[in-house]
């Protein structure tokens, strides 16, 4: 009986367990117990996937499978593995069967649900376990405050990052897929274990905080904030990896264990499925073993997750992940020296936490700097940190959501891992002192009173991203000081990364650029194995950047007392700025008192202009002449919608694929830009409304100079007008039902712009009844096809004339059109085309930019061509019915130029022979290119023949409809092609070397369009064309030569007679072919 009474008395003191009902069965825990009734629980290794063993070995997690009976949760499970040489934490028991979560609840919270915090250990992704740390501390910082605390477990190195490239077999990031998969249980089963589904906190530290800021940042992970609804992210590398770099790593690790035996050259096409089989066979401790051979011998590893599934769009931007995030409240803390006291290159880390195109270069550059300063510099990953933090917290409190910022700068010394005491109960230090103490008293109680109000101090005021304010958490007794309040959060680190190095790396991009090559970006792996300097591109940039460019301020690591003891840069002392002030106002002073003196009147160098439209009022400026005829400039005026505010953008395009790439692009585009004159407003001049080029994917409305513009037409009484259009596949997406997406939504935008042009230029000083369309390039083929359409203006209401210029013709074809536009689709996850619709519609616009723009590196998939279709004409019509049924006696200008494209900028058929209407179009270009390349060399080649052919037509058509044109070819020495007109057109694309022939006719050029505008005549001398003699004006200047512009006959007689007779007796032979292959086949 003793016995037993004594059992009794002592029960309440041991262990118990706890058993807990799931979806998936029974789990028993372990139990703490407490004199106060609120018992504390730990279930251990709660199974949240399937076991990743077997085919499972390197797929994505799949849910657990349902159990009878009662699991036990009493013990830790192994840990993930992982490579224990490289840690000062090893793990005592790893194994590939890992996939379980940690959680610690109370009895309190079992029955009253308490807020949740999720938690994400650190380690590089290469180390470290969801079961190294102290129950203990758990339970006595965090389930005694009523907070649920749950540590899952994710694959590490090699297990959780293996990728061979874009696959049905295997995708990116397999350890996010882990973290994802954690997190939906917990959303699933915590109510389970006593956890408020709808007050749950994700926490991570060092790489775990990466990986927090990629679930809490990501659209596509839980952009309804379902699942968790606030942050807490310490110590952040923000480091990310590059797709090619680790595609490199996997063939490298796949080819040592014998799992892939091609060559390098081969691996776009190696078969995933047959090497990741391979690679399932063979002993999980073989794997790991392998992994850290690659790592101690070869230097190579598997240490970060790259940016793409499932929390990014592959190769997506860091920045569209900031700007796109959905607002939840978050906590970002950072230690004072995080790794500064590691001394060493790394071209995987430093840089890698922005957008460079050219990382390596980047991280070279710096790390050689770094070396020469190795005892003051920051180094680079300790500025991924702090550089991190400052973009992350700035971009959610942009979001709307509430944001703290802190670092910790407790003495004697904060670095990368010494708050993991505070808030977790490792690596304490040795040597441990009473401020400590006190810090380690309150700091868990922020994250707690975060995790359970929103709140971690009520003293704490929310950032402000113009201030960057942020707690500075230090206990300094001695000094009688404490944390407090402090604004720039690493300012100078901030300045440097977004100033000299962003600088830096937009010099490399150009010197590439300029030697034919792609930013780095596209070619880690390669430049990773260059040893010692960088390759010849980037050594001018290089040197263009030596260490006496940085100042002290912005590179090392001073304190901002010291700093300001030492007097600072003069850009921080206040006086050099009143100085500035003072010597700006005198200039404009002296400035302004001179002009009064010349004009005798007191008036403004610019001013506004504001004239009223049907819409509202709109305000320019005001280019002062001499005399009274003061030039307007009336920019961003918005013709459709939606244009939203008053930002002036160039429409999406990928300016990778023209050398006038735009500043600034934008969705939110259609605006049109008029320059106008005083004389205009009072009686009304000739409209040109012109439509700039750029193969219906490139350039803008925003590009050209306004100097030009006013000098060369406004000045000669012409009102000049350039609207915007959507380009790419923003401009010509089409899924095959015009009912859902309308084809050819390029010339919706134009023929919208010509009816604000017909309802509106007159408040502008335009005359309606008198207006010109222009156009260059892919804008001319637009301004032909508007001019020869019998849909868009029969009665010549909206324009009068038009003149085209250089116009390459190409109609693609449309079943491509849909085939390309479905490749975008892919971006959503529906068959449904209204349903692709609108997921296409909720996507970020640079999304699908960065789609197209991989489409077009690969040469192919272009969405560069209008198609046969409305508006301009009934689906699938010919061009030649086109022209046939030309609206009639409208006047034309046509020009080309000698060479136009001289080379073959093409070689698949895509692009060929679209400017006529072949019935066989694929098997002419090919029997094109294999038999008449070489004879038609002398002439063009069928890019310029594309110019040349439909210039002749069109023109011999409009005269057909009874109207005239007047025909001309610019063949000015040294050299005319495509472009080198446009310097008198436009204003761009002007010649380094510019010979005085070429000013002679530079100063008449734009003068024949202004006479061709105005009077219907670009010359006296100029004849019309008479489609019998096909003459045409040859514009040309050698004044030495005695030669100047003249009339000749016979336009590309040769050229025209060789597709128009030539190439179509060869289309129709090979119809006649098909249909007799037809009927014997048929026998």
């Amino acid at each position: 009986m003793f016995v037993l009474l004594l059992v009794f008395c002592v029960l309440p003191q041991v262990p118990g367990l706890k058993v807990v009902q799931t979806s998936y069965g029974r789990v028993r825990g372990i139990t703490d117990w407490s004199d106060d009734k609120n018992h504390k629980y730990i279930f251990k290794s709660v199974p949240f996937a399937k076991p990743p063993l077997g085919n499972l070995r390197f797929a994505p997690p799949q849910n657990p499978k349902s159990w009878s009976g009662i699991l036990d949760a009493s013990k830790y499970s192994a840990a993930c593995m992982s490579n224990s040489t490289q840690t000062s934490t090893p793990q005592s028991y790893i194994s590939e069967d890992c996939l379980y979560i940690n959680i610690f609840t109370s009895e309190k919270c079992l029955k009253n649900k308490c807020p949740v915090i999720v938690y994400f250990h650190g380690g590089a992704f290469n180390l470290d376990s969801a079961t190294m740390f102290p129950d203990k501390f758990i339970l006595d910082r965090y389930v005694t405050e009523d907070v649920i605390f749950a540590i899952p477990a994710f694959r590490l190195g090699v297990f959780g990052q293996l990728y061979f490239g874009p696959s049905a077999v295997l995708t990116e990031n397999l350890l996010m897929f882990d973290a994802v998969q954690a997190i939906s249980y917990v959303h699933n089963e915590i109510s389970n274990f006593g956890g408020d589904v709808n007050q749950v906190t994700v926490m991570g530290h060092s790489s775990g905080g990466t990986l927090v800021d990629a679930l809490g940042f990501s659209k596509l992970i839980d952009p309804e904030v379902k699942m968790f609804q606030q942050m807490i992210v310490l110590s952040a590398p923000g480091m990310f990896g590059f797709y090619d770099l680790v595609v490199e790593n996997s063939f490298v690790f796949a080819e040592k264990l014998g799992c892939y035996t091609g060559a390098k050259v081969d691996r776009p096409n190696a078969n995933i499925a047959e090497i990741v089989n391979c690679l399932r066979k063979i002993d999980g401790h073989e794997i790991l073993r392998m992994q850290r051979q690659m790592e101690e011998v070869d230097g190579l590893n598997f240490r970060s997750i790259i940016r793409g599934a499932p929390f990014l769009e592959l190769n997506g931007k860091l920045a569209d992940l900031k700007r796109e995030t959905s607002p939840r409240n978050l906590v970002y803390g950072t230690t004072e020296h995080e790794f500064r006291t590691i001394k060493y290159r790394n071209p995987y880390i430093s840089g890698c936490f922005l957008d460079f195109e050219n990382p390596v270069a980047v991280s070279r550059h710096f790390d050689d700097m770094l070396m020469d300063h190795i005892d003051d510099w920051i180094n680079g990953d300790t500025a991924g940190i702090f550089v991190s933090a400052a973009t992350y917290a700035a971009a959610m409190s942009n979001a709307g959501a509430n944001v703290y910022l802190f670092e910790t700068r407790q003495k004697p010394y904060s670095f990368h891992v010494s708050d993991m005491q505070y808030f977790i109960g490792i690596h304490r230090e040795v040597w441990h002192f009473k401020d400590m103490d006190i810090l380690d008293t309150f700091y868990s109680k922020m994250l707690v009173n975060f995790t359970k109000t929103g709140v971690p101090s009520p003293k704490w005021p929310v950032l402000d991203p113009t201030k960057m304010n942020y707690l500075e958490l230090k206990v300094d007794t001695k000094n009688k000081s404490g944390p407090v309040m402090l604004d720039g959060f690493h300012d100078q680190e901030m300045e440097f990364w977004f100033g000299e190095m962003t600088e830096f790396d937009k010099n490399v991009t150009k010197i590439r650029k300029a030697q034919g090559l792609q930013p780095e970006s596209h070619e880690v792996s390669s430049q990773l194995q260059t040893e010692g300097t960088p390759q010849s591109p980037i050594l001018p940039v290089t040197s263009a950047f030596g260490e006496n460019t940085l100042p002290p301020k912005i590179t090392t690591v001073q304190t901002e007392k010291e700093y300001k003891k030492t007097g600072g840069s003069i850009l921080s002392q206040w006086w050099f700025y009143l100085v500035v002030a003072l010597v700006v106002m005198i200039i404009v002073l002296v400035i302004i008192s001179l002009v009064r003196s010349k004009r005798e009147e007191e008036t403004p160098l610019l001013s506004l202009k504001t004239v009223t439209t049907s819409y509202g009022k709109v305000r320019g400026i005001t280019d002062y002449t001499g005399g009274s005829n003061h030039k307007y400039s009336f920019k961003s005026v918005p013709f459709a919608k939606p244009p939203v505010g008053d930002l002036s953008a160039a429409c999406l395009s990928n300016s990778s694929l023209t050398s006038t790439p735009q500043k600034f692009i934008s969705e939110d585009c259609l605006y049109i830009n008029i320059f106008t004159s005083e004389n205009c407003l009072i009686n009304k001049c000739p409209v040109i409304v012109y439509y700039h080029g750029g193969s219906f994917s490139l350039d803008s409305a925003t590009m050209f100079p306004d100097r030009f513009i006013f000098e060369r037409y406004v000045e000669n009484g012409i009102v000049f007008v350039i609207p915007a259009y959507r380009l790419g596949v923003f401009g010509q997406f089409y899924l095959g039902d015009g009912d859902i997406v309308p084809t050819n939504l390029i010339v919706h935008d134009a023929i919208e712009a010509l009816h604000y042009v017909h309802q509106e230029i007159s408040n502008f000083g335009g005359d309606q009844n008198d207006v010109t369309l222009m156009g260059h390039s892919s804008g001319a083929q637009l301004v032909n096809a508007l001019g020869f359409s019998h849909y868009v203006d029969p009665e010549q209401k909206l324009f009068q004339k038009f003149i085209v210029l250089s116009a390459h013709e190409l109609y693609g074809f449309p079943e491509f059109k849909i085939a390309n536009s479905f490749e975008v689709a892919k971006l959503c996850f529906s068959e449904n085309e209204k349903e692709v619709v609108n997921c296409l519609r909720g996507k970020n616009a640079l999304d699908i930019l960065q789609a197209q723009k991989s489409m077009e590196e690969q040469e192919h998939h272009l969405f560069r061509s209008l198609i046969q279709a409305p508006p301009l004409m009934d689906f699938g019509e010919k061009l030649a019915e086109v022209k046939k049924n030309a609206p009639k006696g409208r006047k034309m200008l046509c020009g080309v130029t000698e060479h136009e494209f001289e080379k073959f900028r093409y070689t698949y058929f895509r692009i060929q022979g679209r400017f006529l209407d072949f019935e066989n179009p694929v098997e002419v270009i090919m029997t094109y290119h294999d038999n008449f390349a070489n004879r038609t060399e002398n002439l063009l080649n069928s890019d310029s023949s594309s110019v040349i052919v439909s210039a002749a037509t069109y023109s011999k058509a409009l005269i057909n409809a009874g109207g005239e044109v007047y025909l001309f070819e610019t063949r000015q020495k040294p050299y005319s092609m495509h472009v080198s007109d446009m310097q008198f057109i436009i204003g761009i694309h002007r010649e380094k070397t510019h010979t005085e022939d070429m000013d002679i006719l530079d100063s008449f050029y734009s003068k024949m369009l202004v006479n061709f505008t105005k009077y219907g005549e670009p010359l006296p001398i100029w004849e019309k064309l008479d489609p019998g003699r096909m003459n045409f004006l040859a514009l040309e200047v050698d004044e030495e030569h005695g030669i100047w512009p003249k009339m000749e006959d016979g336009f590309h007689e040769e050229l025209i007679n060789f597709w128009l007779t030539d190439m179509m007796e060869l289309d129709s032979n090979i119809t006649q072919q098909v249909i007799g292959d037809f009927i014997l086949s048929n026998k």
